[in-house]
């Protein structure tokens, strides 16, 4: 199961589509408690499919208001990893909190984040 992980992270789109077919999505990767949609969501840009990867993940009924083991959400993955379009999903669609604040860094505002994000790297 642990595989699966990895291949929707870093794998090809067929290996990465598989593994979300395949997987249970009531799992989650225990040294982080992240289930496969962080995982999808921190995919690379230059791999792409984080969206749809994501969608699809929802589609499976995913748990998408989980968070971490850092109480991080997949939407801070997305936009550190410059996934517009899941960012949009996840915010638009979703209704993923751009407020929330990250634990182990207090300072740091997601809104903030989110709108510097959206201002440097999508069209209005």
């Amino acid at each position: 199961m642990v595989e699966y992980f990895f291949s929707v992270r870093d794998g090809p789109d067929q290996d990465a589509f598989f593994a979300i077919e395949m997987a249970d999505v009531k799992c989650f990767y225990a040294h982080t408690k992240q289930n496969l949609l962080f995982f999808a969501a921190a995919r690379t840009s230059t791999l792409g499919g984080a969206e749809s990867m994501c969608r699809r993940l929802v589609e499976r009924k995913i748990d998408f208001k989980m968070k971490d083991s850092a109480l991080q959400t997949p939407l801070f993955y997305a936009a550190a990893k410059g996934n517009t379009g899941c960012c949009r999903y996840f915010i638009e669609e979703l209704g993923m909190d751009v407020t929330e604040r990250i634990r182990r860094f207090e300072y740091f505002d997601y809104k903030l984040m989110i709108h510097i994000f959206l201002e440097n790297f999508c069209e209005s």
